[in-house]
């Protein structure tokens, strides 16, 4: 349970447990650790992996969660939020909208999602049945625009 996340991220552990949960990759660190360089050494390893996953570390190290630096910490929080969750959401609206525009462009003008069509199953459209006039039709009507 975090009470007071700078003080509650301060020896490594639950930075290291937080980024072992985001990438499923598994590492070791101290669960205990009681000197100053095995606290230091867990918050690197946290943000190395965290870092290699591919979030976007900026002038953050673990000095500056060792020194509680909030505004710094409130950053990396930030950071990782919107790496895990924020993309990973725009990624599941852009297979929604090629889906939508791949079932608008098969006849389903409407937009009714009841009917969609998998995007993955149409590879190429030059061998699909729809007729070359339906192929000329202004798709800029079916593109949606992301959020």
């Amino acid at each position: 349970c975090v009470t007071d996340l700078v003080d509650d991220i301060g020896n490594g552990v639950l930075l290291c447990k937080l980024a072992m949960l985001l990438t499923t990759k598994r590492m070791k660190y101290q669960k205990s650790p009681k000197l100053l360089f095995q606290r230091q050494d867990n918050i690197q390893k946290a943000l190395n992996l965290l870092e290699e996953s591919g979030c976007r570390l900026v002038n953050i190290g673990s000095s500056d969660i060792l020194q509680k630096n909030t505004k710094l910490i409130l950053g990396l929080m930030w950071n990782i939020v919107q790496h895990f969750h924020v993309f990973k959401t725009m990624r599941q609206t852009n297979i929604l909208n090629r889906s939508l525009m791949d079932s608008r462009l098969m006849g389903n003008k409407d937009g009714d999602t009841d009917e969609l069509v998998d995007a993955d199953v149409i590879k190429n459209f030059s061998k699909s049945s729809i007729n070359k006039k339906e192929k000329s039709t202004d798709c800029d009507s079916a593109l949606i625009p992301l959020l």
